[in-house]
């Protein structure tokens, strides 16, 4: 709070947050690719940086939509990342999500649950296996 409330850069949060709204819908949305999730990436993480140059925030700790939304922000940016790496880390097209440079499943490296830790310099990925119950997996058909 001591952090926000000392800011003395210019950033906007919201300008931020429009941003990130950007990116995530010119980039990574349900068609995606390698070229655009590398850039989306390195644009996420710009943005990050500029988090850290926010003007000072009023930490009034009564209706202060200035310190909801700046946490906020925090937020999406943090999963921006998250989501933006998990997507360029797995090159397959799976379900709803289309890689355009990787159109077919590929369940021998790919059918398993994303996992993402925090690390200070961004998020480590690692993998889970899928349980498969009482349908075996197979490609949609529509």
């Amino acid at each position: 709070m001591e952090a926000l409330q000392s800011g003395n850069g210019t950033e906007e949060p919201t300008a931020l947050r429009d941003d990130v709204r950007l990116i995530l819908t010119q980039k990574v949305g349900m068609f995606r690719s390698g070229t655009d999730l590398e850039e989306a990436l390195k644009q996420v993480r710009t943005l990050r940086e500029r988090f850290s140059r926010l003007r000072p925030i009023d930490v009034n700790k009564v209706f202060n939509l200035d310190l909801i939304r700046t946490f906020e922000v925090e937020a999406m940016l943090e999963l921006a990342e998250i989501i933006t790496a998990s997507a360029l880390a797995r090159k397959e097209s799976r379900g709803a999500h289309v890689r355009l440079d990787f159109p077919q499943r590929d369940d021998e490296h790919f059918l398993k649950h994303t996992l993402a830790h925090y690390t200070p310099t961004g998020p480590k990925l690692d993998y889970s296996n899928v349980k498969i119950t009482r349908y075996q997996p197979e490609a949609r058909k529509y």
